[in-house]
């Protein structure tokens, strides 16, 4: 029982302080319901790249480049969306199903 609670508390602690750490030093979330991203990438205006980490939700990561968010799809197609910066958070959510688009 008390390695239960002490899993729980743990996990807890973790999620809490993943939470504050993305509020405090900005973020780049793209949710993908629909599973039609290939890759995320920030991309500011001098071709610096940062890769989004890929979760099951979506993508996730902490900007280091200041630009948009450029989007490949598994039907091939790249969009460019939204605007990052260190320090500020940016969410993202894919459109429809099949559309390949942001809302």
């Amino acid at each position: 029982m008390r390695i239960q609670r002490a899993a729980l508390v743990s996990g807890a602690t973790a999620l809490v302080g993943t939470a504050l750490t993305l509020a405090i030093t900005g973020s780049a979330i793209l949710f993908d319901p629909h599973s039609e991203v290939a890759s995320a990438t920030l991309v500011d205006g001098w071709g610096r790249r940062q890769q989004l980490a890929s979760l099951g939700f979506g993508y996730v990561g902490v900007p280091k480049v200041e630009g948009a968010v450029e989007i490949k799809c598994v039907s091939g197609k790249v969009i460019r969306s939204g605007y990052v910066t260190p320090g500020a958070s940016m969410w993202q959510r894919m459109g429809r199903k099949g559309s390949c688009s942001t809302r």
